[in-house]
């Protein structure tokens, strides 16, 4: 653990906030490939479904939410890559804080 300016940084705390973000992408990209390629021709429902356009209605909030979760997955991998380069930069510092202290005992 690392102070800066009144703030502790604890990086395995900041890797478990890594961990946590990974695993919520891999949840928001299963559910992106369950609806993925789920749609419905315009006959599936029959004449009163095709009247009205449920077909249609259905596959474009299908398509909405297909945008949504791609949408997710990628913010969700950007914040755990971004989260994991503080991480790798605050122990690199570390290290070498620790390894000048070395230097001086």
């Amino acid at each position: 653990m690392s102070g800066v300016a009144g703030f502790d940084v604890v990086i395995e705390a900041l890797r478990g906030n890594v961990m946590f973000l990974q695993e919520a992408q891999d949840s928001w990209e299963e559910a992106h490939n369950k609806v993925k390629g789920k749609t419905l021709e315009e006959d599936d429902l029959g004449l009163l479904g095709k009247q009205g356009d449920i077909p249609g209605a259905y596959n474009g909030a299908a398509e909405n939410l297909f945008a949504g979760l791609l949408k997710g997955v990628e913010n969700l991998g950007k914040a755990a890559a971004s989260l994991r380069a503080v991480v790798d930069d605050q122990a690199e510092r570390e290290e070498e804080i620790e390894a000048e202290l070395r230097k001086t005992q």
